[in-house]
């Protein structure tokens, strides 16, 4: 009813070539008529139509905006505001919050109160040319709780305050999440965790983490925290998302170790070949260390080899958990294996 009633205006009023200025005056005037109604339905789309408005404020495609509300919804200089229980649906985004302002002009909606914005989009990781190690494109949706908050509706980049995203394996909340590019973005004073509770029982706390989807994370100034404990800092740390290249760490406990940190950080050498280095502290032992690089051979690279190592300098080397008294153990300890898997035939 909206749209038809500016276009009767705008007809009976015959100024073909020049409709903008008309086309407001009769928007205005229907608008406030329509503006304690509840819900109040409002069509942003007609702003940014070709005919109707200057070209440099188009929107992608034309792509129509729906705003509703239960409470008050006006439109003012360029800017459509809706209050109380706010709904915007625009392309592959829906938005709710308990308040919205539309600006025409730079096509950005600034979002207040329990904002909560779902996104469909793409998901990829690293295609590996190995059989059966290749995940292909998905669609999933796209989760942000926040205080508040702007979208972009041109580049669908969110700016969120006190926000939390949903994207698992992992997930992650900061006072500042800006999505910087498509599957990447920006977390400030941020939590990074792969346990999906309220309060995780382990977490990294950085001052700055991003995230590239499907690829990597890369933290600074970083914290690892059990519970609330905090355990260990790095001044940097970079996370692969994929299988070529990791970064893990594991707090552990056992009577013969005390409390320990593992870690290990697994890289490509060639195409066939990938290294796994281990760096780990045991509370009663020392610090440990290991290389295993594992070779892929045969056909479809279905066949491996693979050479552990690990050395430490054992601080108390006569610790057991059998109970059996030990002597003569030297603290420089090491242990050296390898493991072969070679299949025959095409089925393993």
């Amino acid at each position: 009813m909206i749209v038809d009633s500016i276009l009767r205006s705008y007809r009976a009023r015959g100024l073909g070539a020049e409709p903008f200025w008309a086309f407001q005056e009769a928007f205005d005037a229907v608008l406030s008529a329509f503006v304690m109604r509840k819900p109040v339905f409002l069509l942003v789309a007609l702003l940014a139509s070709a005919g109707l408005m200057n070209a440099t404020i188009q929107t992608p495609e034309n792509a129509p905006i729906e705003i509703t509300s239960t409470g008050e919804t006006t439109y003012e200089n360029g800017l459509a505001t809706a209050r109380d229980n706010v709904a915007i649906h625009v392309g592959d985004a829906d938005i709710y919050a308990d308040y919205a302002q539309y600006n025409s002009r730079t096509h950005e909606v600034e979002l207040r109160g329990h904002v909560r914005i779902y996104r469909d989009k793409p998901t990829t990781t690293t295609p590996n040319k190995h059989p059966n190690k290749y995940t292909e494109e998905e669609h999933g949706t796209f989760f942000y709780l926040a205080d508040s908050g702007v979208y972009n509706i041109d580049t669908k980049q969110v700016h969120a305050i006190n926000a939390r995203t949903v994207s698992q394996p992992y997930f992650l909340n900061g006072q500042n999440v800006t999505e910087i590019s498509d599957n990447a973005y920006l977390i400030q004073n941020g939590t990074f965790t792969t346990h999906d509770a309220p309060n995780p029982d382990f977490h990294l706390r950085a001052q700055t983490i991003r995230v590239y989807e499907g690829d990597r994370v890369i933290f600074r100034n970083v914290t690892f925290y059990v519970g609330k404990v905090p355990v260990f800092w790095w001044p940097y740390v970079y996370q692969s998302l994929n299988d070529a290249f990791s970064f893990t760490i594991s707090p552990a406990y056992l009577s013969s170790w005390g409390p320990s940190l593992l870690t290990q950080l697994t890289f490509p050498i060639t195409d066939h070949i990938t290294g796994r280095l281990r760096l780990d502290y045991f509370g009663r032992r020392g610090l440990g260390v290991g290389f295993d690089p594992t070779i892929d051979y045969g056909k479809d690279d279905n066949s491996w080899a693979r050479l552990k190592t690990f050395y430490i300098q054992d601080q108390n080397p006569q610790l057991n958990q059998t109970g059996v008294p030990r002597q003569n153990v030297p603290t420089g300890r090491y242990r050296l294996s390898l493991e072969d898997r070679t299949n025959f035939t095409d089925d393993g």
